[in-house]
């Protein structure tokens, strides 16, 4: 299994929420497809707003 990870900034917009922030991910890869993925965002709560 390999990890991979990036740093990203990152801005969408849907149903009238807006997101504008900085992410971590990390993710297991086998048979070059994601086995497991995790996100980091450095404003969780707002994270967690944008996608409900």
């Amino acid at each position: 299994m390999t990890t991979r990870g990036a740093l990203l900034h990152v801005t969408a917009s849907r149903e009238g929420k807006e997101l504008d922030m900085d992410l971590g991910l990390a993710s297991h890869m086998r048979d070059s497809k994601i086995a497991e993925g995790w996100v980091v965002a450095a404003d969780p709560t707002g994270y967690d707003a944008f996608r409900s």
